[in-house]
């Protein structure tokens, strides 16, 4: 990780779900330029002004450059913009149309999370 990360991810650490796709975002080029946050690590009720604990927990956010907290479809498409493969999609992910179609599909895996969580703890 570098010191001056453009932006910082906060990601459910506890999820086994969720440390395997940050895993492999890490291992990817431009991975190293972003601050990557194990919210399941800290103990206090928020994690930074402006962003709790359980919200972070239950959805995907990203503190952008600015300081400016994004989460769901637009927090991925900002991530997707920091690694050299992705960064067409994080491009096109952003573009309105498609960010409200992400937005769609994301909350329906959020629903689906916790089935596929408990199936990948039996699979490990």
């Amino acid at each position: 990780m570098k010191p001056d990360s453009a932006i910082s991810v906060f990601f459910d650490g506890g999820c086994p779900l969720c440390r395997r796709e940050i895993a492999w975002y890490r291992k990817q080029r431009g991975g190293d330029s972003i601050k990557w946050i194990d919210v399941s690590k800290i103990g206090e009720k928020n994690v930074m002004p402006g962003l709790c604990t359980e919200d972070a927990m239950k959805r995907f956010h990203v503190q952008l450059e600015n300081g400016n907290i994004i989460s769901g479809a637009v927090a991925f498409a900002a991530v997707w913009k920091q690694l050299t493969l992705f960064k067409p999609l994080g491009y096109v992910v952003d573009m309105p149309v498609i960010r409200n179609a992400a937005e769609l599909a994301y909350k329906g895996f959020l629903k689906a999370r916790p089935r596929l969580q408990r199936y990948m703890q039996r699979t490990q």
